[in-house]
C-alpha cells in the first residue's frame, strides 16, 4: 500500500510516496454535546455518594483532630499553670526560709 506525500503548490505532483509503513490510520468519532453531558451528569451521578461519604469522613477527621487539638491545648495551658505556681511556692518557701532563720536567732536571745 502506498501514499503520497502530496505538494506545497495546486495541480502539483506529489513530492514523494510513502510506504505503509510510514503513515498510521486515524479512527474519528462524532460525539455530540448532548451525549457528553449525558455522560459527565451519569459518572458524576454514579460517583456521587462515594464522594458524600468521603466528605462525611473527611468531616469527622477534621472534627476528631480539632478536638485533639484543643484538649491538647488546653491540658499544655493546664501544665504551665502548674508550673508557675510551684515556681512561685518554691520562692515563698524559700522566702520563709530565710525569713525564719533571723526571727529563731532573735527569739533566741
Amino acid at each position: 500500500m502506498l501514499s503520497s506525500t502530496g505538494s506545497n503548490t495546486a495541480f502539483h505532483a506529489s513530492d514523494g510516496v510513502l510506504s505503509g509503513e510510514k503513515f498510521y490510520w486515524k479512527v474519528v468519532s462524532l460525539v455530540t454535546k448532548d451525549r457528553l453531558r449525558e455522560l459527565k451528569t451519569a459518572i458524576f451521578f454514579n460517583w456521587l455518594p462515594y464522594l458524600v461519604i468521603l466528605l462525611i469522613i473527611i468531616l469527622f477527621l477534621s472534627l476528631a483532630l480539632c478536638l485533639i487539638v484543643a484538649h491538647r491545648n488546653q491540658a499544655l495551658e493546664e501544665r504551665l499553670q502548674k508550673e508557675k505556681l510551684q515556681g512561685v511556692l518554691e520562692m515563698a518557701g524559700a522566702v520563709f526560709q530565710e525569713m525564719n532563720e533571723p526571727v529563731m536567732c532573735i527569739s533566741g536571745y
